[in-house]
Protein backbone atom coordinates (compact mmCIF):
# COMPACT_ATOMS: atom_id res chain seq x y z
CA UNK A 1 0.00 0.00 0.00
CA UNK A 2 3.12 2.31 0.34
CA UNK A 3 4.18 1.87 -3.07
CA UNK A 4 0.88 2.90 -4.33
CA UNK A 5 1.29 5.97 -2.00
CA UNK A 6 4.23 7.27 -3.30
CA UNK A 7 3.61 6.46 -6.71
CA UNK A 8 0.54 8.93 -6.30
CA UNK A 9 3.19 11.42 -4.76
CA UNK A 10 5.60 11.00 -7.90
CA UNK A 11 2.56 11.52 -10.03
CA UNK A 12 1.63 14.50 -8.26
CA UNK A 13 5.38 15.76 -7.94
CA UNK A 14 6.06 15.41 -11.51
CA UNK A 15 2.80 17.45 -12.58
CA UNK A 16 3.62 20.23 -10.10
CA UNK A 17 7.24 20.09 -11.56
CA UNK A 18 5.57 20.16 -15.37
CA UNK A 19 3.28 23.35 -13.73
CA UNK A 20 6.20 25.35 -12.58
CA UNK A 21 8.71 24.45 -15.51
CA UNK A 22 5.28 25.99 -17.69
CA UNK A 23 5.36 29.38 -15.18
CA UNK A 24 9.25 29.51 -15.93
CA UNK A 25 8.81 29.75 -19.38
CA UNK A 26 6.27 32.30 -19.26
CA UNK A 27 8.20 34.55 -17.12
CA UNK A 28 10.58 34.09 -19.40
CA UNK A 29 8.21 35.23 -22.34
CA UNK A 30 7.04 38.17 -20.07
CA UNK A 31 10.09 39.29 -19.61
CA UNK A 32 11.33 39.08 -23.28
CA UNK A 33 8.01 40.64 -24.07
CA UNK A 34 8.76 43.92 -21.61
CA UNK A 35 11.92 43.92 -23.44
CA UNK A 36 10.75 44.39 -26.89
CA UNK A 37 7.79 46.90 -25.73
CA UNK A 38 10.71 49.05 -24.20
CA UNK A 39 12.68 49.17 -27.08
CA UNK A 40 9.55 49.71 -29.55
CA UNK A 41 8.64 52.36 -26.99
CA UNK A 42 12.01 53.90 -27.86
CA UNK A 43 11.64 53.71 -30.92
CA UNK A 44 8.20 56.01 -31.17
CA UNK A 45 9.38 57.88 -29.31
CA UNK A 46 13.11 59.22 -30.90
CA UNK A 47 11.73 58.72 -34.56
CA UNK A 48 9.84 61.75 -35.51
CA UNK A 49 8.76 60.99 -39.00
CA UNK A 50 8.40 57.42 -39.80
CA UNK A 51 5.44 55.14 -41.56
CA UNK A 52 2.81 56.73 -39.02
CA UNK A 53 0.75 59.25 -41.03
CA UNK A 54 -2.23 59.92 -40.25
CA UNK A 55 -1.88 58.72 -36.21
CA UNK A 56 -2.38 61.62 -33.15
CA UNK A 57 1.42 61.19 -32.70
CA UNK A 58 2.53 62.00 -35.55
CA UNK A 59 0.72 64.90 -35.01
CA UNK A 60 2.73 65.71 -32.06
CA UNK A 61 1.81 68.68 -29.14
CA UNK A 62 0.75 67.66 -25.96
CA UNK A 63 -1.91 65.22 -27.10
CA UNK A 64 0.20 63.10 -28.78
CA UNK A 65 2.85 63.60 -25.30
CA UNK A 66 -0.07 62.69 -23.05
CA UNK A 67 -1.84 59.26 -25.68
CA UNK A 68 1.48 58.17 -25.58
CA UNK A 69 2.05 58.52 -21.67
CA UNK A 70 -1.30 57.01 -21.33
CA UNK A 71 -0.95 54.13 -23.49
CA UNK A 72 2.57 53.05 -21.68
CA UNK A 73 1.48 53.44 -17.95
CA UNK A 74 -1.64 51.24 -19.54
CA UNK A 75 0.86 48.19 -20.33
CA UNK A 76 3.29 48.91 -17.69
CA UNK A 77 0.39 48.07 -15.12
CA UNK A 78 -1.10 45.15 -17.57
CA UNK A 79 2.86 44.16 -17.14
CA UNK A 80 2.89 44.26 -13.58
CA UNK A 81 -0.85 42.75 -12.89
CA UNK A 82 0.68 39.43 -15.31
CA UNK A 83 3.92 39.35 -13.12
CA UNK A 84 1.86 39.66 -10.42
CA UNK A 85 -0.27 36.72 -11.22
CA UNK A 86 2.85 34.61 -11.84
CA UNK A 87 4.58 35.17 -9.18
CA UNK A 88 1.60 33.85 -7.00
CA UNK A 89 0.90 31.00 -9.31
CA UNK A 90 4.79 29.83 -8.84
CA UNK A 91 4.38 30.46 -5.25
CA UNK A 92 1.04 27.84 -4.79
CA UNK A 93 2.96 25.70 -6.54
CA UNK A 94 6.29 25.51 -4.91
CA UNK A 95 3.69 25.24 -1.74
CA UNK A 96 1.98 22.58 -3.18
CA UNK A 97 5.11 21.06 -3.59
CA UNK A 98 6.41 21.63 -0.08
CA UNK A 99 3.18 20.02 1.39
CA UNK A 100 3.88 16.85 -0.78
CA UNK A 101 7.11 16.31 -0.11
CA UNK A 102 6.30 16.79 3.95
CA UNK A 103 3.72 14.13 3.59
CA UNK A 104 6.34 11.96 2.30
CA UNK A 105 8.86 12.47 4.92
CA UNK A 106 6.44 11.91 7.49
CA UNK A 107 5.40 8.62 5.73
CA UNK A 108 9.19 7.64 5.94
CA UNK A 109 9.25 8.77 9.41
CA UNK A 110 6.31 6.34 10.56
CA UNK A 111 7.77 3.65 8.37
CA UNK A 112 11.53 4.14 10.23
CA UNK A 113 9.51 4.26 13.82
CA UNK A 114 7.68 0.97 12.65
CA UNK A 115 10.92 -0.93 11.68
CA UNK A 116 12.73 0.41 15.10
CA UNK A 117 9.96 -0.96 17.00
CA UNK A 118 10.23 -4.18 15.07
CA UNK A 119 14.15 -4.57 15.51
CA UNK A 120 13.07 -3.75 19.36
CA UNK A 121 10.69 -5.99 19.82
CA UNK A 122 12.85 -9.10 18.16
CA UNK A 123 16.06 -8.03 19.83
CA UNK A 124 13.95 -8.31 23.20
CA UNK A 125 12.76 -11.75 22.28
CA UNK A 126 16.15 -12.74 21.87
CA UNK A 127 17.26 -11.38 25.17
CA UNK A 128 14.44 -13.42 26.69
CA UNK A 129 15.39 -16.68 25.02
CA UNK A 130 18.68 -16.73 26.00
Amino acid sequence: SGDSDSSGDNSTYRKYSRKIMALRLQFQGLSRFSRLLMVASRRNNSSGDSDSSGSIRSAGGAWAQRESTAEELYFRKLEAEKLENLKKEVSKAHQEEIRIHEESVKELQDQIKRHTEKINLYQKKLKDQK
